[in-house]
């Protein structure tokens, strides 16, 4: 975290120079390498703090005075009948598409429809 912010710090000084100097654009790059440093050692904070216990005060207090927090499924008839369609979904047509077996079983029944279909050319075409 220190080398990124000196580094930053000496880009920021090295873009200074330069906008002083009459490069237009150099004024842009002065003033975002401090936002860099500023955002990385946001970052570096975060990471090192951002997951204590008792930040979150607010979600705990609404739990304590009984409000719902989430509803689950068995809560939910809905959501229940929801999930009830969605396993069953996913059991008979799984997501990604149909399994290997059933391309490779096509491909190997010679069925016309697995077999890609051949353009025609003008040499095909006969003129």
């Amino acid at each position: 975290m220190l080398a990124g912010v000196a580094l930053s710090a000496g880009a920021a000084w090295f873009e200074w120079t330069r906008a002083l100097r009459g490069r237009e654009v150099a004024w842009a790059y002065a003033f975002e390498w401090p936002l860099f440093a500023v955002m990385g050692i946001y970052v570096w904070w975060k990471l090192l703090h951002g997951d204590r216990p008792g930040r979150n005060h607010r979600v705990a207090s609404a739990a304590s005075r009984g409000r719902p927090t989430a509803a689950s499924a068995s809560d939910d008839a809905g959501l229940a009948a929801w999930q009830d369609y969605l396993s069953r979904l996913h059991a008979t047509d799984p997501p990604g598409g149909p399994p290997h077996e059933m391309t490779t079983a096509a491909i190997n029944a010679g069925s016309e429809a697995a077999r890609p279909r051949r353009r025609r050319g003008k040499a095909d075409s006969g003129t």
